[in-house]
């Protein structure tokens, strides 16, 4: 889970779009 967080961190949020629910909301947390 953590690798997937760092990716979603250093990616843009519209590539975390395309990413499951779950994983959007962590990707929005700071």
């Amino acid at each position: 889970l953590n690798y997937n967080l760092s990716l979603m961190n250093n990616r843009p949020r519209k590539c975390i779009k395309y990413k499951t629910p779950k994983e959007e909301l962590f990707g929005l947390l700071p």
